[in-house]
């Protein structure tokens, strides 16, 4: 399993915004450092995304959704660069091929 860098500060920033204390927003990141392999943003990979997020901007015009973030075509760029699969339930990812969806 691969963990982009960034999905460490995006889920840091979500439990910061829910109230969480500090010591266990580390203790979470910690336990999903150690369960997978956290993989930084290259050159490539900031390539990937790039085009990604054209993609996926251009589907959620189609879908009528919000505009992805630039940390969901950074996931889906790492994705695409290590042949790997995204876990999610966040609308901008379904139904591509690189998606796992969660229910």
């Amino acid at each position: 399993m691969i963990t982009p860098d960034i999905v460490l500060a995006e889920i840091g920033r979500k439990y910061a915004r829910e109230g969480a204390r500090e010591n266990v927003i580390h203790s979470r990141l910690r336990t999903m450092a150690e369960s997978s392999q956290v993989s930084q943003i290259d050159e490539e990979c900031a390539v990937m995304a790039s085009s990604a997020y054209i993609e996926m901007d251009e589907r959620a015009k189609k879908l009528k959704l919000n505009k992805p973030s630039l940390f969901d075509a950074m996931i889906l760029g790492m994705a695409r660069m290590t042949g790997s699969k995204v876990l999610t339930c966040d609308p901008h990812f379904r139904g591509l091929p690189e998606t796992l969806w969660l229910s």
